[in-house]
């Protein structure tokens, strides 16, 4: 008997996990968010532009999560393909819409934090070379966006093919391929958020122990 066929495969189920780590983050990103907004009005701090990239950034992040709370209730997200093709094949167009849609919310969620920590670091780095290479970031970061949300849109022609596979002469490209590299220029410009303040921090006239803790700021904030 072929192991995707028994009972126990079928059964397995791993969407509860998904919900309590979607869950888990909803609370962190709107706890985290609530503790800068309180240390900015004990403060005094007046918005900047790393401030306005953040309120869209909590709430696509939020989106993301919830998102994918739905997806383990109306897509099947949790269970083995096999089961939902046996049980609840309708649920595959609404994973494929889901997946789509959850593309859609991905990519800001993940652009928007990275331009919010870069408009700080415009606030706080008043050196020339600095901000160039802020800016160059900043670039790979919003070209990186409009470039993937394209692809997205258009990784099957016509659109409707991503769920509808019925549809004579559709056609996508290679998916996987898309899901692998996406991720190249995100990880590339994360090292680069993490590494660009670290000469500033370190050049900085004052004891090793402040600069220590200045770099695990920057660390723990990008």
């Amino acid at each position: 008997m072929d192991a995707k066929d028994s009972s126990e495969y079928l059964e397995a189920y791993s969407g509860g996990r998904l919900v309590a780590v979607a869950a888990l983050f909803i609370v962190l990103d709107l706890l985290f968010v609530a503790l800068r907004e309180v240390a900015r009005y004990l403060t005094k701090a007046t918005w900047g532009w790393d401030d306005y990239f953040l309120v869209p950034a909590l709430v696509t992040n939020l989106g993301v999560c919830i998102h994918g709370i739905v997806m383990v209730h109306v897509a099947g997200v949790g269970y083995h393909l096999e089961a939902v093709l046996m049980r609840h094949p309708e649920q595959l167009v609404a994973w494929a819409k889901s997946v789509l849609a959850l593309e859609m919310m991905y990519l800001p969620a993940v652009a928007l934090p990275k331009l919010s920590i870069l408009s700080l670091y415009f606030r706080i780095f008043p050196q020339k070379l600095f901000r160039s290479l802020t800016l160059v970031v900043v670039s790979i970061v919003v070209l990186n966006w409009l470039a993937f949300i394209f692809a997205s849109v258009f990784e099957c022609s016509p659109i409707a093919y991503q769920w509808d596979k019925s549809i004579v002469g559709g056609r996508c490209f290679n998916v996987l391929l898309y899901y692998r590299m996406v991720n190249v220029p995100n990880i590339v410009t994360d090292v680069a958020i993490l590494v660009l303040p670290m000469p500033m921090v370190w050049r900085l006239q004052t004891s090793r122990s402040r600069k220590a803790g200045l770099t695990i700021c920057f660390l723990a904030g990008s």
